[in-house]
């Protein structure tokens, strides 16, 4: 069975076409900015992660050439508990960082996604940007 082709050359015509189209357009245009805005920052905390990972897996490589070298196996225990010591200190404050990456980010979401809401009420109205309301004040 001969499949049918559609044509989907230029715009849609008629009198409620062009608002639609620009309206449509300018507002998959600001969610598209707003996820970008997001991705962006997720990516920037799992670069921080892996850098950390990185940098922990350094030293447990580092820790089993130390092992393997040890002439005096009592010393091993007291390299252990030094190892396991840093370990909790640096995944404590790795998680502090990224916890703080986190509130950051979440505290910064509201504004963008009030900025693009604006923008697209803006483009729909075909009037000036409205300015986004500052938090808190809605409905007041």
């Amino acid at each position: 069975m001969a499949r049918e082709s559609h044509s989907r050359a230029g715009r849609p015509e008629g009198p409620t076409a062009w608002p639609y189209s620009d309206i449509a357009r300018n507002r998959h245009s600001s969610v598209a900015r707003f996820w970008t805005s997001g991705l962006e920052r997720l990516i920037r905390m799992q670069q921080d992660y892996l850098a950390f990972v990185s940098r922990r897996l350094e030293r447990d490589y580092e820790l089993a050439a130390e092992l393997a070298e040890l002439r005096l196996p009592i010393v091993a225990p007291s390299l252990l508990n030094e190892f396991c010591e840093t370990a909790r200190s640096d995944y404590a404050e790795e998680v502090r960082r990224l916890a703080g990456m986190y509130m950051d980010n979440v505290g910064e979401t509201p504004s963008d996604l009030r900025q693009e809401i604006a923008k697209t009420l803006q483009a729909a109205e075909g009037g000036p940007p409205a300015a986004p309301a500052a938090a808190g004040t809605e409905g007041r």
